[in-house]
């Protein structure tokens, strides 16, 4: 059997980095490919290159069913089969599911007017192969991130992808509804159905691959059979180099307490929330979607406010109503979904990186000193 998609020699180079460097890969119909690497191994490169964001360097070989192809424009990606869903879902809040699974076929087509037959009969068919109620006419913003991302997965069904590239998709996902993506997976791939799946979740590497690419540093490393593979020879490919457990005592944590929140409550969101946050501690907050964990978070950095408890920040108790008297008192957010509320895509990284702390580099006319 020949492999769906062969890539031979793959480069890319941008001004003075070479983020790929003569990497191969191939994937067969009805197989789950995973790519791994640490972050900056150059997954992220390697899959807008087959998805025609990016053109690779002179020299690269791209293979499809045998045949050398150019993939020149998303365009000529999803003309050959090829759909990614990546970590930052890019769907469209405003437009209904329907919408959303059939835009490709009509961005691709040419289409000038919504056939609205055809779209939902198009959205029904594709969400019936994924087994989900979704409506296709509900508007895709009041959907929960598990069910937009099955609404994505439909979309890639609805063009008649061959191959499909998962880019991290259980990110933001309950246990439960990590399970529902396994079992969408492995329908896909009993489809013959070729998956490309990113993660840097060891359990759901083992649970779904049957093989692994792992990449360092944009390099091509070594391809693996996911059944003859422990997951410490995975880590050590991986980072270069073999990785020893430390496990730290409790006791290296400092007595000194620099956050306390006591019974804090916020009706619909959390209730009676405690806990010691001491100097130099990793403290961690888990719970299932929903129960209320960002919204916690948020109260702290001043984003939302509680309808009672305290904090006390470094011993004295304070009131944080905004997030400039968060960063006043040192606390900073790096929120969940940092495409949107995180950064302002349209600046430069100089921008982004500043922008909390403008006052620092403004006169007293509040011009900002760009030097």
């Amino acid at each position: 059997m020949k492999p769906l998609l062969e890539l031979q020699n793959v480069s890319k180079t941008f001004p003075g980095v070479k983020a790929l460097d003569k990497v191969h890969f191939d994937i067969y119909p009805g197989e789950v490919h995973s790519l791994v690497g640490e972050n900056g191994a150059g997954k992220s490169t390697f899959i807008k290159i087959i998805a025609g964001e990016y053109e690779p360097d002179e020299g690269s070989e791209i293979r499809i069913n045998g045949e050398v192809v150019e993939i020149n424009g998303i365009r000529d990606s999803m003309q050959h089969g090829i759909a990614v869903i990546y970590q930052d879902i890019s769907l469209f809040g405003n437009l209904t599911v329907a919408e959303n699974i059939v835009i490709n076929q009509i961005i691709y087509q040419g289409k000038k007017k919504m056939d609205w037959g055809w779209a939902r009969k198009k959205a029904e068919e594709a969400l019936e192969t994924l087994g989900s109620d979704i409506d296709p006419m509900e508007t895709l913003e009041n959907l929960s991130v598990a069910r937009q991302q099955i609404v994505a997965i439909a979309g890639a069904i609805a063009q008649d992808a061959k191959l499909i590239i998962m880019d991290e998709p259980t990110s933001t996902l309950s246990r439960s509804e990590i399970d529902n993506l396994y079992t969408i997976v492995d329908d896909l791939a009993a489809k013959n159905i070729a998956i490309i799946f990113i993660s840097h979740k060891m359990d759901e590497l083992f649970r779904l691959s049957d093989r692994f690419t792992v990449l360092r540093d944009g390099q091509y490393i070594d391809t693996l059979d996911a059944k003859k593979t422990t997951e410490d020879q995975l880590v050590s490919l991986m980072v270069g180099r073999e990785i020893n457990i430390i496990n730290y005592a409790s006791d290296t944590i400092s007595d000194e307490v620099v956050l306390s929140v006591d019974k804090l409550s916020k009706k619909g969101n959390y209730k009676d929330i405690s806990f010691e946050l001491h100097k130099g501690e990793v403290l961690g907050i888990t719970g299932l979607v929903g129960s209320g964990r960002t919204e916690m978070v948020e109260t702290i950095f001043g984003i939302r406010s509680a309808d009672s408890g305290t904090l006390t920040i470094n011993g004295e108790e304070k009131v944080i109503t905004s997030t400039t008297e968060a960063l006043e008192n040192s606390i900073a957010y790096i929120p969940e979904d940092r495409k949107s509320d995180g950064l302002v895509l349209s600046k430069t990284l100089e921008e982004n990186i500043t922008l909390p702390v403008l006052k620092r580099y403004a006169n007293k006319l509040s011009i900002i000193d760009q030097e």
